[in-house]
């Protein structure tokens, strides 16, 4: 399943040059992480989001809790889905769906 995890600061404080040094950590083993398909970052935030493929929620538990930048954010997840799959979707809705008739 893909997943857009959006990672919001749950400190409203500028994080330490200790901190900073975790977060570097654990931006590079999102990148380096094979699950990962993009990491987005939110221009003058602390804040940002991951794009991932995983096969369950408890692989994607793992692969966002056991990352350092878990100890300073909070995550919001969205399955998500290509545009070339929303649009199949809507398609096979369309097929199923009862057509309407025009009231007399």
């Amino acid at each position: 399943m893909k997943v857009m995890a959006i990672a919001q600061n749950i400190s409203n404080t500028e994080p330490g040059e200790e901190d900073v040094a975790l977060i570097l950590q654990g931006l590079r083993e999102f990148k380096q992480d094979s699950r990962t398909e993009e990491v987005y970052t939110f221009a003058g935030l602390w804040a940002g989001a991951v794009i991932c493929n995983v096969d369950s929620a408890e692989e994607l538990d793992q692969y966002l809790q056991l990352n350092p930048v878990s100890k300073f954010i909070e995550w919001e997840l969205h399955n998500v889905s290509t545009l070339d799959e929303r649009i199949n979707t809507l398609e096979v809705l369309q097929k199923h769906r009862p057509a309407k008739r025009k009231a007399a």
